[in-house]
């Protein structure tokens, strides 16, 4: 059976790119622009692995980790982040319980490398 991702990504170009990569790797992606629709995306497909932006607007990538971690506990998580500034983010979400952590702009065989390992 085909491994889920759910990519929460407010940069159109971006969550264009890294949804067709994935899927170029075999998986089955579904995306939203924020984490308004967490719930309902994670209940209709529980997804293996989610990637989420940490700053949108609406519904942040620190409230996504918590409710995936809380609500959907099996689900990988891979914080991105566009904040180079931020010297502890990755502390930060790495102890709200993400997996990985990337700053952009980052390698995208990288970052599918990277996710391909966790689904193993």
């Amino acid at each position: 059976m085909m491994k889920q991702i759910i990519i929460f990504e407010d940069e159109p170009d971006l969550r264009f790119v890294l949804e067709s990569a994935f899927t170029a790797a075999g998986y089955a992606v579904r995306c939203a622009a924020d984490g308004r629709w967490l719930r309902e995306l994670c209940q209709a497909c529980l997804p293996d692995l989610a990637i989420t932006d940490i700053y949108m607007p609406n519904h942040d990538g620190v409230e996504i980790i918590r409710e995936l971690r809380q609500n959907f506990p099996t689900v990988k998580v891979v914080a991105i982040s566009g904040r180079t500034g931020d010297t502890d983010l990755r502390d930060v979400v790495e102890r709200l319980g993400a997996h990985l952590t990337y700053l952009k702009p980052f390698h995208l065989e990288n970052l599918v490398g990277s996710v391909q390992k966790l689904l193993r």
